[in-house]
């Protein structure tokens, strides 16, 4: 049995790869603010991020380290401190997490970390591709810095591998439920013009993927963590719609007004991020979920 040790393993991913590692006969532990686990069978050990604290026991005969620690990118309103903290929330754990494999001894030898697909943001109907440059905006600096804080544990001669996460489609949380809400209300509209590329993945789909990367040592690098098949916002708003037995209704909900809402976030719900899943599936990895109305099908069938 191989030791795994999650940050950020109350979350939305954290929980559900928590469980499906069990179920594979890993054991699991978790790096926490609020060191009380919620999961039968995972124990959880503190950290304290600001105070760069940590309770090295996590570590004890820990095999790989999954790296999903970070705060909300959509929870509140991007202000200049509130830019601060989703930087800092990923860029300082994993700085915490790369001064303890450097500093202590310990038997780790695979990370896998989180990203995400905003590293590429706006870039209408072109595939965006790993060796693809970040984007110069918020989202695509921020994506950078987590995976340049992260790939600092490569130079410890661990391997490391940064999974750029598309919309996770979950009923517990994430961005889907908002959209669904909505939908449930008869507002399943597009937003914006509609055209806007969503690349997204089944969690299901994405834990298989983390468990794949933990697993196959031949895997390095970033990689896309999507669904083949990304439709644009109309398709996803229309086949979420049917999904939930509401209507559609074809008109689009004006850019202005999600701006008026939500500010710089829109940048979220507008950009348009076609990823390829070309390098994913040269692994021999493959979705359960390949298309989108298997996978809403899918999150409501459970």
């Amino acid at each position: 049995m191989k030791k795994i040790l999650i940050t950020g393993g109350s979350g939305l991913v954290g929980r559900r790869l928590s469980e499906m590692l069990l179920v594979k006969g890993y054991e699991v532990v978790h790096l926490s603010r609020k060191p009380q686990s919620t999961i039968p069978g995972v124990k959880a050990y503190a950290w304290n991020i600001p105070g760069k604290q940590i309770d090295s026991a996590a570590f004890a005969h820990t095999d790989a380290i999954v790296h999903l620690a970070g705060e909300g990118i959509a929870d509140k309103a991007w202000t200049a401190k509130r830019k601060a903290v989703l930087v800092n929330s990923r860029v300082q754990s994993a700085d915490i997490l790369n001064a303890y494999l450097r500093s202590q001894p310990h038997q780790v030898r695979n990370v896998v970390s989180a990203s995400a697909i905003g590293i590429y943001t706006h870039q209408g109907d072109e595939w965006m591709r790993e060796y693809d440059a970040s984007a110069p905006d918020f989202l695509g600096q921020c994506c950078q810095l987590w995976e340049q804080a992260v790939d600092q544990m490569s130079t410890s001669g661990i391997r490391v591998v940064k999974l750029r996460t598309g919309i996770v489609l979950s009923r517990n949380g994430g961005a889907l439920l908002p959209l669904a809400k909505l939908a449930r209300l008869g507002i399943a509209s597009p937003v914006g013009n509609g055209r806007q590329w969503m690349s997204w993945i089944h969690i299901d789909d994405l834990c298989r993927l983390y468990i794949r990367a933990l697993e196959d040592e031949s895997m390095n690098g970033p990689y896309n963590a999507v669904s083949p098949q990304p439709v644009r916002n109309r398709e996803f708003m229309r086949t979420l719609a049917k999904t939930l037995k509401r209507p559609f209704w074809p008109i689009p909900v004006p850019a202005f007004l999600l701006q008026l809402a939500l500010g710089e976030r829109t940048q979220v719900l507008l950009d348009s991020t076609r990823a390829s899943f070309e390098k994913t599936g040269s692994t021999g990895f493959v979705c359960t979920y390949p298309a989108l109305p298997e996978a809403l099908s899918a999150v409501w069938a459970k």
